[in-house]
């Protein structure tokens, strides 16, 4: 965007990428002349043609030696202000409403285990089981930031907000994807008391690509369904 004499070109939030910007003088061609590729990806400007590229900032990338240790600093304070901080009690927020049909309720994968033994074995040897702890392992379990996506339905409706007690919706579980079970469980495993979601974008909301570069979709869905790789 132009602000008086002034262009300026995002870049990102959090500084998880370097922006790089290619500016080219333009010939009598115009940008006729450039690769399509390029051509309408870029900007033209007057004479010149602008091209906005991010490279991401992954962890093979190490830190810049006196930055790294600043930003270490700082991310040990914010350890510290969380964990005073996180305080709340079990209400239902209605910012994150989700329609839960009244009288349904979470009741957490060990109530699913009782019916579905070898799917919710398999879920106890993946990663998801284990989301909570990688927090708590870091010191992140405070931060709100983080807690939605190793958590079940941290302020949602029906869930918890109250972090110091987070209870059995500790790690990703059965009901992330399925929704509240109680109304399923109380109909001794009625179908249409359950809702039976496959769908990509309820895992692209954690699985994004600064935390998880490689998730392909099909490949993870395979191995949760049975518990084999593609």
């Amino acid at each position: 965007i132009k602000v008086k004499d002034t262009y300026i070109t995002h870049l990102d939030r959090g500084g998880k990428n370097i922006g790089q910007l290619k500016v080219e003088f333009l010939s009598a061609a115009g940008t006729a002349a450039l690769p399509a590729a390029q051509r309408f990806k870029g900007t033209e400007i007057g004479d010149k043609f602008y091209l906005n590229k991010f490279m991401q900032l992954r962890l093979d990338i190490p830190d810049y030696p006196e930055i790294g240790a600043k930003v270490k600093a700082l991310l040990e304070k914010l350890k510290r202000l969380q964990k005073v901080k996180a305080t709340g009690s079990m209400t239902i927020p209605l910012k994150k409403n989700t329609g839960i049909k009244q009288g349904n309720k979470y009741v957490g994968a060990e109530a699913c285990g009782k019916c579905h033994q070898e799917r919710y074995e398999r879920w106890k040897a993946s990663g998801h089981a284990r989301a909570y702890q990688g927090l708590v392992a870091k010191e992140q379990q405070f931060d709100v930031d983080c807690i939605g996506c190793h958590s079940l339905a941290y302020d949602r409706e029906g869930g918890f907000t109250n972090l110091k007690n987070i209870g059995f919706f500790a790690n990703v579980q059965c009901e992330s994807c399925h929704g509240p079970g109680l109304m399923h469980v109380n109909s001794k495993g009625d179908p249409e008391k359950i809702v039976k979601k496959r769908d990509p974008k309820i895992c692209l909301e954690c699985h994004i690509p600064e935390k998880s570069p490689d998730f392909i979709f099909m490949d993870y869905f395979i191995l949760m369904c049975t518990g084999k790789k593609k």
